[in-house]
């Protein structure tokens, strides 16, 4: 696919639709900007971010890229696994990594379980699918959660690419 094709791209459209997050979370604003947090990974030929939120506080994001390049899919992948909880405190937090046979080409989800009761609990997972690579993180939900929308993200991406 060229970078002609990705302008071509809604994005927007495909990112969240009725009944797919859990109960409280909605979609907050969206842009094309993605967060700091990436800046290490390859420059998108496209990409887009829609923040979280959930009863009106933040409740983390998602964000897509496309790329035209191969070697940027994978090398994006891994940057964004390898960061999954990597600036949390141990002491606190419980991280428990698995792989998901069902979402994408490869997907990979790291809950970050609070060791206390008044710690937040989050999920990030990330995915492959095709030219895109998917970052998708939620704060105080389940694995099962994040996944089922990922899943319906995923098929989405496979009509739109």
């Amino acid at each position: 696919m060229s970078d002609r094709n990705f302008a071509e791209i809604d994005l927007e459209s495909i990112l969240i639709r009725p009944g797919d997050l859990p109960a409280g979370y909605s979609g907050a604003q969206i842009r094309e900007q993605v967060p700091e947090m990436f800046s290490e990974l390859p420059r998108g030929d496209a990409s887009i971010y829609q923040q979280l939120a959930k009863n009106g506080n933040s409740a983390g994001g998602i964000t897509i890229f496309l790329y035209s390049q191969s070697a940027h899919v994978s090398k994006a992948y891994s940057l964004i696994v390898s960061g999954f909880g990597a600036s949390e405190d141990n002491s606190l937090f419980k991280k428990v990594t698995q792989s998901l046979p069902d979402i994408g080409e490869k997907c990979t989800v790291t809950a970050m379980k609070g060791k206390q009761p008044y710690i937040q609990d989050a999920c990030d997972l990330a995915f492959v699918r095709s030219s895109a690579v998917v970052h998708i993180r939620m704060s105080n939900t389940a694995e099962v959660d994040i996944a089922s929308y990922a899943k319906r993200l995923d098929k989405r991406l496979q009509n739109l690419l």
